[in-house]
């Protein structure tokens, strides 16, 4: 049977079906693992703390997530901190701020990085891999401009 004969007898919406998912299954990466050398290099940017995306920072131990890359976080001490939110271990982005640690955590395995980015095993001493932590976590810079802005940068 040739491909329109085909096409025909399948009716259209179960080709598109089965295009689509062969499509997406052929090139969806969810998390590339990227070259090390090109994690995150050159970061600058400014968040408008008076936005209301950026307004729960107003209070310490909230974070937020800037473009799926980052994590900036208002540390229980008050201070602004950032990271990168590519875990070290499987290069996921799944790093968030715990105020209950004053760390940063992967909540996708359990790795624990201090907030230097040192990876830390006594949040989580009974991880299976203890492993997980032996990577560092990429920190950036902060710079509080005024009151209402904050420059994150490498």
């Amino acid at each position: 049977m040739d491909r329109r004969k085909f096409i025909k007898n399948m009716g259209g919406a179960a080709v598109v079906g089965v295009v689509i998912g062969c499509c997406g299954s052929c090139t969806r990466m969810d998390n590339p693992i990227p070259p090390v050398n090109s994690i995150n290099s050159n970061v600058d940017f400014i968040l408008n703390l008076t936005d209301p995306l950026y307004s729960s920072l107003s209070t310490p131990g909230n974070f937020i997530v800037y473009e799926g890359k980052y994590v900036v976080a208002r540390a229980i001490n008050g201070e602004y901190i950032a990271a990168t939110r590519l875990c070290s271990h499987e290069a996921l982005y799944k790093i968030q701020y715990m105020k209950d640690y004053n760390s940063w955590v992967c909540d996708e395995h359990g790795a624990a990085f201090d907030l230097e980015g040192n990876g830390d095993d006594t949040i989580f001493p009974n991880v299976e891999d203890p492993s997980v932590n032996n990577n560092g976590l990429t920190i950036y810079n902060t710079e509080l401009i005024d009151s209402s802005k904050l420059r994150v940068f490498s």
